[in-house]
């Protein structure tokens, strides 16, 4: 650090560096001050430069009654506080965000300071490091035991046994030892090392708390095969028992048991679990050297297995039940989505060659491939998982994958009024009624707003007599009935003038040959919107699809759209009268920020996906000939509010009353 120091007064200009280490950098007129600023206007100590170890960079305190002026825009303003710092007095502060920094102590000095670049590493910072190196050395050893894998003579049988899985770890043992970052002698740490045992750590404690939610999170294969190499098979008993130890003390020091959401408590490990793990390691409670390398050992080989049969770092966001979707940009970034939230994961490929590794276990896995001639994947996995991805003759930035997940249990519409509060019981009551009744209805919303999720569980209050045929262009739906005759679209998977391709469009129109009581499109995106509009019109009553639209109002010109698309000309005014017909009622998804309340008394915000509006396309407007949209039940604002009834009811509700589906229109305004 090093501090250029002007005199106002006289206008001379000195220099001060400060040694690398030195924390805090004091300033002020005493002798013993890091900075010595000899004036009587300057108090024994003005301010001091700290780095707390919080991970989040330098401060500056003003400790001074006369105010220090910031006079560069490189740092954040926290504002004025009262706190004690060790001795201080610190009356505010300013979080050092850039390398230069001025400081003008009116009238005295004007004060920039430089910052190497080490001094502003923060945790984050350290972490990436870290994390590359470690990666660095899990690829170089995992070269290296392919090459002793891949060797003359050598023959490798079942690679899924227990015996050759317990043969590879020992390997990995073995080619571990002579590595620098895991000497032999049990009184030596490496930073490496340390950092690998962190992992361990937090990789266990992410385990556990998916265990006690009782969530489990998916996998792209079936479980057997992924448990039969993921299991350990060299374990220490006793160093087992430290790790489930420095597990508790992690969960007791990060206070997760008070918070009560399983999404927040992972945030909190990933924001909090660095700074914590290094502090542990400089106190009393630090497991011993042999404990670490032992939990280094243990992560290195589930990392080569990881590579060796799984998707490589892509598995640690496999294993965390709480990500929705994971989304490969590039080899550096991969993004994920939790909790309604898009956020970096932190995890990178080491380069392109890996990613595109990766992502062509994948494609394989989903039975497909992924190359130049088809450089485009959009398939369902054994999990469920939606997969799609782009070769790197699309991708500029290198190959891209995005997985999305969908729950391994499956919700019901109990779970989204009661646990979920998606929606209300009267909601809840009126569409179960509607959906007796076969009344057509569409559920639309953005990207990610549960519209499939809301479709699978409308599929309950469906008849079990009735015959279903589900239309899909990858396959998500999962009715909670039996009789379901399910319909997939084919896409042209190579140059064979004989694979012919099937549109939903083409499956809608076959679906009607097939003595269909409902249709469940699961998404209308084009050409399909108008057969299933005329489907809807020909005596299909209770179908069911989804749609991207915002609103009610967005659903008129959505399928607008669609019915152009199939047909150019159509006449506006005749679509209309179509979707008036056809569409009963419309059930629009949003995701919303709401507030949830904790066990320690702090609320959340977090990502929900309600039902915001219910309307019904109740005909044509007389004078406009638009379709008129009745609003019955709406959320207020911006839709965080609770779902209520408008007090209008729908035209179709004296036929739910003589159904005796619902018996009074007071039980809508509950």
């Amino acid at each position: 650090m090093e501090f250029e120091i002007i005199d106002l007064n006289t206008r001379r200009t000195k220099t001060v560096k400060v040694p690398p280490g030195r924390n805090p950098v004091r300033l002020g007129n005493h002798p013993q001050s890091d900075v010595f600023l000899p004036s009587p206007m300057v108090g024994s100590e003005v301010g001091a430069f700290e780095n707390d170890g919080s991970g989040k960079g330098w401060k500056f305190w003003n400790f001074n009654d006369r105010e220090i002026e910031v006079v560069d825009t490189v740092v954040e303003h926290d504002g004025a506080r009262e706190q004690r710092t060790k001795t201080w007095e610190a009356k505010q502060f300013v979080r050092v965000q850039g390398r230069v920094v001025k400081l003008e102590h009116r009238p005295e000095y004007l004060i920039t300071v430089k910052f190497d670049s080490e001094e502003l590493q923060t945790r984050a910072d350290d972490t990436q490091r870290m994390d590359r190196q470690a990666s660095e050395l899990v690829v170089s050893l995992h070269r290296e035991l392919n090459r002793l894998l891949t060797g003359p003579g050598v023959e490798k049988g079942d690679e899924l046994s227990s015996e050759y899985l317990l043969a590879l770890e020992r390997r990995i043992e073995d080619l571990a030892k002579g590595r620098n970052e895991f000497p032999a002698d049990d009184s030596t740490h490496t930073p490496v090392g340390n950092h690998l045992a962190g992992v361990c750590v937090r990789a266990e404690l992410i385990r556990k708390l998916s265990e006690e939610a009782g969530e489990q999170a998916q996998k792209l294969r079936s479980r057997d095969v992924f448990d039969s190499w993921a299991e350990l098979r060299l374990r220490d008993p006793q160093r087992e028992d430290d790790l489930a130890r420095l597990v508790l003390l992690a969960k007791m020091a990060l206070g997760l048991d008070k918070i009560d959401d399983l999404t927040a408590k992972m945030k909190k490990v990933k924001d909090e679990m660095w700074g914590y793990w290094y502090e542990l390691l400089k106190n009393r409670d630090a497991p011993s050297y042999q404990t670490r390398r032992y939990l280094a050992l243990r992560r290195v080989k589930k990392e080569i297995k990881d590579l060796n049969y799984g998707f490589g770092p892509l598995e640690d966001l496999l294993d965390d039940p709480t990500i929705a979707e994971i989304m490969v940009v590039d080899k550096d970034h991969i993004f994920i989505e939790k909790g309604g939230s898009i956020e970096d994961s932190g995890i990178r490929f080491l380069d392109d060659s890996s990613t595109q590794s990766v992502i062509e276990k994948v494609a394989a896995q989903a039975g497909r491939v992924l190359n130049d001639e088809m450089p485009l994947l959009d398939a369902m996995m054994a999990d469920g998982s939606r997969v799609n991805a782009v070769h790197k003759s699309l991708a500029l930035k290198g190959p891209a994958l995005t997985i999305r997940r969908f729950p391994r249990k499956r919700l019901n519409i109990e779970d989204l009024v009661h646990k979920f509060q998606s929606i209300s019981v009267a909601a809840r009551n009126f569409i179960e009624a509607a959906v007796i009744n076969r009344r057509n209805i569409l559920v639309a919303g953005g990207t990610g707003s549960g519209k499939t999720t809301f479709l699978n569980c409308l599929s309950m209050f469906i008849p079990d007599k009735e015959r279903i045929v589900t239309i899909e262009d990858t396959a998500e739906l999962q009715l909670q009935k039996i009789h379901v005759v399910t319909m997939q679209t084919r896409k042209k998977t190579s140059n064979d003038e004989k694979s012919k391709e099937v549109l939903i469009s083409d499956l809608v129109k076959n679906a009607l040959r097939m003595r269909p009581d409902r249709i469940v499109v699961g998404e209308c995106r084009g050409a399909e919107g108008l057969y299933m509009l005329q489907a809807m019109n020909t005596g299909h009553d209770g179908s069911l699809t989804t749609l991207h639209a915002n609103t009610p109002g967005d659903v008129v010109l959505r399928l607008q759209s669609m019915c152009l698309e199939a047909n150019p000309e159509l006449p506006v005014s005749s679509i209309n009268r179509m979707i008036a017909s056809a569409i009963d009622l419309v059930v629009q998804l949003r995701v919303v920020t709401v507030e949830v309340p904790q066990k320690d008394g702090t609320v959340l915000k977090r990502k929900a996906k309600y039902v915001v509006d219910i309307s019904e396309f109740e005909g044509l407007d007389e004078e406009t000939g638009e379709v008129a949209i009745r609003t019955l039940f709406v959320r207020d604002g911006d839709g965080s509010g609770p779902l209520r009834s408008t007090g209008s009811l729908a035209t179709f509700f004296p036929e739910l009353q003589d159904a005796g589906l619902i018996k009074s229109p007071l039980e809508l305004m509950r």
